[in-house]
């Protein structure tokens, strides 16, 4: 593999990685904005109750299916294969190891 073979890979992981994050942080500060509404008692509070638990469930799920590129469900690599390499796996599922 040649020096422009890698710095391409790293280049397109890294992107990867950040657009992970951002997808991520969009998450957490909407969760953010649903505290400071409950603080502030904003109408109609259940909406905002239920909200949180449904960004955790997308945030988690997103995390599942998203967070390894060449893993299942995204990826070339099938679900049997995905789950029995070890560090896809702890990308997966950490802290649980398999």
């Amino acid at each position: 593999m040649g020096v422009n073979a890698h710095h391409q890979l790293y280049h397109e992981a890294k992107t990867w990685l950040e657009f992970n994050h951002r997808v991520g942080g969009i998450i957490v500060v909407t969760l953010a904005g649903l505290t400071w509404l409950e603080l502030r008692e904003v109408r109609p509070s259940l909406l905002i109750r239920l909200s949180w638990p449904s960004c955790l469930m997308l945030l988690g799920g997103y995390n599942l299916l998203w967070s390894d590129k060449p893993a299942w469900p995204i990826g070339p690599s099938g679900l049997v294969d995905s789950l029995s390499n070890s560090e896809s796996c702890n990308i997966k599922f950490w802290p649980s190891s398999c």
